[in-house]
């Protein structure tokens, strides 16, 4: 939910340059205090400064990547220090972290054969294509920064199951900034077959989604692990 809500900020941001960029370190002091992830936003909001680099002196790109950097040294503001703020990179370049892979359900790979068969892994694969199909009807406004988060986010997402939600949160907000720039957002496109098949398509994510929370909340959900349940004791299984 952090990097999702991470990126609506800098999509916002970057559309309409305010005061919302201030709350940027607010989120990654409390981030770093809470999840191992933040380096995830850190580097959403690093492509956004990296694709302006050109405009660096714009005043309202000035103020984004000072808002940038403070984050990042707001993170050190952690039990551990700087020892807290490099954890996260293990699993990246301390090959130890291998066995995780092999033996650690949530470290395993995304396309592991027994994920593969749940209805999350393809559905985060349906998610890629969309943002792709969107990405293709927008390139003519160079959606580069856009582009390069959906790169990311795909390689977050498969590197390991645990990050599938992560990703998934994350690709709904890319959708609609890819579709914000897409030529389907013009006036000229708002009419005809546009809005119903808009309304439409709306009303049929949002009863899927409801009907998916459902099911998981009566009836639980599946894992390698075994079957989930949501309640109020511990998980015996």
């Amino acid at each position: 939910v952090l990097t999702a809500t991470v990126l609506a900020i800098v999509a916002i941001d970057r559309a309409t340059p305010g005061r919302l960029r201030y709350a940027l370190p607010v989120i990654f002091i409390a981030w770093v205090n809470l999840h191992p992830g933040f380096y995830i936003g850190l580097a959403i909001c690093g492509l956004s400064v990296l694709w302006d680099i050109g405009r660096i002196r714009e005043r309202p790109v000035q103020g984004f990547a000072a808002c940038v950097i403070a984050s990042a040294i707001i993170c050190l503001i952690n039990p551990d220090g700087v020892a807290g703020v490099t954890y996260p990179l293990r699993p990246i370049f301390d090959r130890s972290w291998d066995i995780y892979r092999t033996y650690n359900y949530e470290w395993m790979p995304t396309l592991e054969p027994g994920y593969l068969q749940s209805v999350h892994v393809p559905a985060f694969i349906a998610l890629i294509g969309v943002c792709l199909a969107v990405a293709l009807s927008a390139l003519r406004r160079r959606p580069w920064f856009e582009l390069s988060v959906l790169a990311m986010l795909v390689w977050v997402g498969f590197s390991a199951i645990r990050f599938l939600t992560t990703a998934s949160f994350s690709l709904c907000v890319l959708g609609a900034m890819l579709a914000s720039k897409s030529p389907l957002a013009d006036e000229r496109s708002r009419s005809g077959i546009w809005p119903a098949l808009n309304a439409t398509v709306s009303v049929l994510v949002t009863i899927a989604a409801l009907a998916f929370g459902l099911k998981a909340l009566v009836w639980g959900y599946d894992t390698l692990a075994g079957p989930r349940r949501f309640g109020g004791g511990l998980d015996t299984s």
